[in-house]
């Protein structure tokens, strides 16, 4: 796949470089000039979307080949939290929580007081300081 994105770049290239040549030697119209550029664009987009597919293919590919194994590796850390009766695992070099106990998951209860709470607009102003002047 690399390859033929290469080959595609190179092609692009080549075609460039041969109508700046007609352009400088002066053997290209200014219509002809502006169509081939056109098709240099046209070119150029497909060799970006053929970037972005390869992307999302790597992406795609990464993610099937990851995923099994961060599954197996949160299982094993909500095994080894459970049995060891932590509440709470954090990753030390990230700061970020691998594992707590559904107790101190407080999400519905903020679901339910933000559905029951009704939003009020602010009636408030605020206030301009007043202008400080020189008591002496």
């Amino acid at each position: 796949m690399a390859e033929k994105g290469e080959q595609m770049v190179t092609a692009l290239q080549t075609k460039y470089q041969e109508v700046a040549k007609k352009q400088q030697a002066g053997e290209i119209a200014p219509k002809q000039l502006e169509e081939e550029s056109a098709k240099l664009k046209e070119e150029e987009a497909k060799i970006g979307q053929f970037e972005q597919d390869m992307n999302k293919q790597i992406s795609d590919k990464r993610q099937a080949l990851y995923q099994p194994i961060l599954d197996r590796i949160n299982t094993l850390i909500n095994e080894v939290a459970k049995a060891k009766g932590y509440d709470f695992v954090f990753d030390s070099s990230t700061g970020v929580l691998l594992f707590a106990e559904e107790q101190y998951d407080i999400t519905a209860d903020v679901k339910t007081k933000l559905a029951t709470t009704p939003t009020a607009p602010s009636t408030s102003t605020p206030t301009k300081p007043a202008p400080a002047g020189d008591k002496k």
